[in-house]
């Protein structure tokens, strides 16, 4: 018991419950627990490393699925059965008709040796169009004729007719 005097003077007497350790008691806890925050951040740290390993691992597989997509690839192309097509159904492309562009939009695509009116060989698409005398005209058109009398781009086929009336003079 500790005795210790109040206020008004008079000595009373309590209970002493403070706790006292040595100043080695005291540093060896402090230690123990900056090595458990220690272990919790390696802990942290080691759950995270192999969180980036995991993702990395999946990055690497679809590298490899890649790599061989286009080892496939390279190999039909090597055995001629690639074919890279330069539109696809639905497309829209721009015929040169006369002396005007016609928007027109791809409706089937034939893959076959066709020969074109120069005797190239060539695919084939089908194509159709909307006019106001005719409200649907289709006709057939050679890969070929691509950069010709058929255009990717309005921009192109408007070019290409000016260079055709430019000539005709």
């Amino acid at each position: 018991m500790a005795k210790y005097r109040d206020i008004l003077g008079n000595e009373r007497e309590i209970e002493d419950t403070t706790i006292t350790i040595s100043l080695e008691k005291y540093n060896t806890l402090i230690i123990k627990e900056a090595i458990a925050d220690g272990l919790i951040q390696a802990k942290n740290k080691e759950k995270k490393l192999v969180q980036d390993t995991d993702e990395l691992l999946e990055m690497y597989n679809d590298v490899v699925k890649d790599l061989e997509k286009f080892k496939e690839y390279q190999q039909l192309e090597e055995q001629g059965t690639l074919i890279k097509l330069p539109f696809k159904a639905g497309y829209r492309v721009y015929l040169i008709s006369e002396n005007f562009i016609e928007p027109c939009t791809v409706e089937a695509i034939f893959l076959s040796d066709y020969m074109d009116k120069e005797w190239n060989h060539s695919n084939m698409a089908e194509i159709y169009y909307n006019r106001e005398d005719c409200p649907y005209v289709s006709t057939e058109i050679y890969f070929t004729d691509i950069g010709k009398t058929v255009f990717l781009t309005e921009s192109e086929a408007e070019a290409k007719l000016k260079d055709i009336k430019a000539n005709r003079i």
